[in-house]
């Protein structure tokens, strides 16, 4: 089942590899925009998108909509910030090496960019 967010929340942008991540707070919790995540790493938006809503995630999956850096609204599959880490495990090792599925859960930074906003 998929949440939406009505309201438009702000993001916290986490520059990380010559790409730029969101962070976004709902509700007091922290959200991750899938798309750049997935993309960034290299991976086919769809299919994750096919992936997320129909595993375990699903149920904790937001739709939330954000104003882009193009001054647009644009919908978004966010997933809460404490299940990226499972999220990342669920990449098959063949798809991608273990190192840079590692890099992008823990060298990112999510946690410490939430906390130094939220905390």
């Amino acid at each position: 089942m998929t949440n939406h967010s009505t309201a438009i929340p702000s993001a916290n942008i986490i520059p990380f590899r010559q790409k730029e991540l969101l962070l976004i707070d709902n509700a007091g919790e922290p959200f991750v925009p899938m798309k750049p995540v997935v993309e960034g790493m290299g991976l086919a938006w769809q299919t994750q998108h096919r992936k997320l809503m129909s595993s375990r995630f699903a149920a904790t999956i937001t739709e939330m909509v954000i104003v882009a850096q193009d001054g647009k609204q644009r919908e978004m599959t966010c997933l809460p910030l404490r299940k990226l880490a499972g999220w990342l495990m669920s990449i098959s090792a063949s798809r991608l090496s273990r190192s840079l599925i590692w890099s992008w859960g823990y060298e990112c930074c999510w946690w410490s960019t939430w906390c130094s906003t939220a905390c």
